[in-house]
């Protein structure tokens, strides 16, 4: 995977990580068949790659004005909390399924409402999400 610099009609790379999938870390024979030394064979997720990323291209004093990412980063909370705590401004592509909440929710387990049942164990939120494709017809 890589990070690029873009400005109007140009575009640079600037980084690049090896994404390596799950079934690539246990497998010997094919990361030494593809000639991946033995030290890079750490599994990370393509956002905490991304973060890293960032955190290197700010080290390096690389300037930007904002991070763009697509669906796959979009749908990934710890790379847009860790977006935001960075102070960083960006735009992540969603899927039109994601849900968010149009107000204020507390998430916690429910008491039980009656005596018939198991008591509830999974949190929950106090209020009902909405799909984004729904409420993009509401506005």
């Amino acid at each position: 995977m890589y990070a690029s610099l873009v400005n109007d009609n140009r575009a640079l790379i600037i980084n690049g990580k090896l994404f390596l999938p799950k079934v690539w870390i246990d497998d010997k024979d094919r990361y030494r068949k593809a000639g991946i030394p033995e030290e890079e064979i750490k599994y990370k997720t393509k956002p905490e790659l991304a973060l890293e990323m960032i955190d290197e291209d700010i080290r390096n004093g690389v300037e930007f004005d904002w991070v763009g990412g697509d669906g796959l980063y979009g749908h990934n909370f710890e790379l847009s909390d860790g977006l935001d705590q960075r102070g960083l401004f960006f735009v992540l592509d969603v899927h039109k399924d994601e849900t968010i909440f149009l107000q204020e929710h507390e998430i916690a387990v429910p008491k039980k409402k009656n005596k018939k049942g198991r008591k509830p164990t999974m949190a929950q939120p106090d209020s009902e999400p909405i799909r984004l494709d729904k409420y993009l017809k509401t506005i």
